[in-house]
């Protein structure tokens, strides 16, 4: 049921009240011992995995998306309604604080939330409540948070979390709410934030190279920007000029992005106006970048 598409789970997100069928899985929850910072993270799944592989009639082990899918929404259910989460004895308020001081649980949720964004099956309140579950968790002294004993392996992650940005993207594009629009870009501008920064400009130079949309490509040349005044005003105040610890928003790579929107590769200029909101955006990020270079 918590990964159920039935018209009418669906239809109680825009109700006060928790669909009992909802409230009757929460409360199974705790007593199988498992946690919202565990069914989040993906920390507890490994154990429904081994229950589930011991039953031979039941084939669900088979889709991690969908096991994933469902227990993002055990804690979703939890965040909207105060009464799921007091019966499955889980503090999301709790969980909130545990996922902003530590990135590496932070990071796990964050990479977990890409199988319900990803999703083509829940309407657009559901993703809603996802935008702002993942605002709630990432606050804006999160991405400074150290984590002492355990190290982040972003090669293995970061493909996840690029993923969620193509999926948080798709929201951005299609949702028909302004105010949803914004929230969804905020939130891909945090989790660009959590990303060390090569492989930060990696996932912005493959979501401008395949982006479809003008306008979208403007927004993360705009990213771009703002994170070469970043990546310039860091290396101002710590004073290190060894030029192979400078950030790929310092170095000429930032110039193939200004190049693949003005010179297309199929050839001849770009095309106007359906794509100018892209070209502005590039000619923008151009003129900016001799800005800082005569300095």
């Amino acid at each position: 049921a918590f990964v159920s598409k039935d018209a009418n789970i669906a239809a109680s997100t825009d109700t006060s009240e928790a669909p009992a069928s909802i409230l009757q899985l929460s409360e199974i929850l705790s007593d199988c011992g498992l946690s919202y910072l565990g069914l989040i993270t993906g920390n507890e799944l490994e154990g429904v995995y081994h229950l589930l592989d011991n039953d031979e009639n039941n084939k669900i082990v088979e889709n991690t998306s969908l096991i994933n899918t469902g227990s993002i929404l055990a804690v979703l259910w939890g965040y909207v309604f105060v009464e799921v989460a007091t019966i499955a004895h889980g503090n999301i308020e709790d969980l909130l604080k545990k996922l902003q001081s530590c990135q590496i649980e932070r990071i796990r949720a964050l990479s977990n939330m890409k199988y319900l964004l990803s999703s083509l099956d829940y309407p657009w309140k559901i993703k809603k409540y996802s935008i702002d579950f993942m605002l709630a968790m990432v606050n804006t002294n999160s991405a400074s948070s150290k984590d002492i004993d355990e190290k982040i392996d972003w090669s293995s992650i970061t493909p996840s979390l690029f993923s969620l940005s193509q999926a948080v993207q798709q929201i951005i594009v299609y949702a028909t709410d302004p105010k949803q629009r914004k929230e969804a870009f905020s939130a891909l501008t945090k989790i660009f934030a959590e990303l060390p920064a090569d492989h930060k400009f990696d996932i912005l130079k493959v979501l401008i190279i395949n982006s479809n949309y003008p306008s979208m490509t403007a927004l993360l040349l705009g990213a771009v920007r703002s994170e070469i005044t970043n990546a310039f005003q860091t290396t101002n105040a710590s004073k290190d000029e060894d030029s192979h610890l400078r950030s790929p928003f310092q170095t000429g790579d930032v110039l193939e992005l200004v190049e693949f929107i003005l010179k297309p590769q199929r050839g001849g200029p770009p095309d106007l106006p359906g794509h100018s909101d892209a070209v502005l955006a590039a000619l923008n990020l151009y003129r900016f970048l001799l800005m800082i270079e005569s300095h």
